[in-house]
């Protein structure tokens, strides 16, 4: 399914094929996303997942994350949960401490070349997918959106 834009705005086009879920923080509860995919019957020739970002962090699979977020039919914005790791990795100053008082205390217990891996990964996340459907586009982003400035300006802004 061929994907158009930029590294902050990623621009999908109409799921032809199958169904597009949108999905809310999974913050390492990925036995969780397991289960879904069984309910609905998650078909990953056809499907596809769209996740609002935050995918580490408080729950037990945050290290397994790389292996769920790479698979063709993930697609995923940065969250803040990812900003933490990237910040930590960059060595920015005090984000390690919060990143710890945010869930963050499973890296710990993993190895830098893994951490590197997904704070590089998550360096390419955009901040925007927006994707066609029958209804016309639909936004997905982490967090709140400012109310006063059209989906078109938040774009273009961003």
């Amino acid at each position: 399914m061929p994907n158009i834009g930029n590294n902050k705005v990623l621009r999908l086009l109409k799921n032809q094929l199958g169904r597009d879920f949108v999905v809310g923080d999974i913050h390492g509860n990925f036995h969780l996303l397991d289960i879904f995919y069984k309910e609905v019957n998650f078909d990953e020739s056809r499907d596809r997942i769209l996740c609002v970002g935050d995918v580490i962090d408080r729950g037990p699979d945050s290290a397994l994350a790389l292996d769920y977020v790479k698979k063709h039919w993930f697609f995923l914005v940065r969250g803040n949960h990812e900003e933490m790791l990237i910040g930590t990795q960059n060595r920015d100053y005090g984000m390690y401490e919060m990143w710890m008082k945010n869930g963050g205390e499973w890296a710990d217990d993993v190895s830098d070349e893994l951490l590197q891996q997904m704070a590089e990964f998550y360096q390419t996340l955009p901040y925007i997918i927006e994707v066609q459907t029958d209804l016309g586009n639909v936004g997905i982003v982490h967090a709140d959106m400012p109310a006063f400035l059209p989906w078109g300006q938040t774009l273009e802004a961003i």
